[in-house]
């Protein structure tokens, strides 16, 4: 009797599904895709998905209130979204409140990739604000 071996493809999940649609610009399938999911990864994606899609003010339901019980990397992040899709509607005071949080949030995490995040994000209020030094001083950071 002969063996054969076959390897099974092991079935996408609804996340990593949503994930390349998303990667792949296909926006709404992410947020068709992310439907029913919760928790931070899926609650990012969600607000991303949406901000790409102009949907500024669904993103910034989505991201109110940020839970407090999550680690400080995940929310460092929403909060960086939610400051992100704040300055995107003109919102800059509210954008400013959500960055002294963050700030402390992204550092809080050790993660060098969300200071840089958090430095970026500053840099763009600062130039929407109209303030180059500032916006220059936050680049340098990042």
């Amino acid at each position: 009797m002969q063996s054969r071996v076959v390897q099974l493809k092991p079935r996408a999940g609804p996340f990593s599904e949503a994930l390349a649609a998303y990667r792949g610009a296909r926006y709404d399938d992410c947020l068709a895709s992310l439907n029913g999911h919760t928790g931070a990864r899926a609650q990012a994606l969600t607000i991303r998905a949406l901000s790409r899609l102009g949907r500024l003010d669904a993103a910034l339901e989505t991201c109110l209130p940020v839970e407090t019980g999550l680690p400080s990397f995940e929310r460092a992040e929403l909060v960086l979204l939610k400051a992100v899709a704040y300055i995107r509607v003109g919102r800059m005071e509210d954008a400013e409140a959500q960055l002294v949080e963050a700030r402390v949030l992204a550092y809080a995490s050790r993660s060098a990739a969300l200071g840089a995040d958090y430095e970026t994000t500053e840099a763009n209020l600062r130039f929407y604000q109209r303030d180059l030094a500032g916006a220059s001083s936050s680049i340098d950071r990042a």
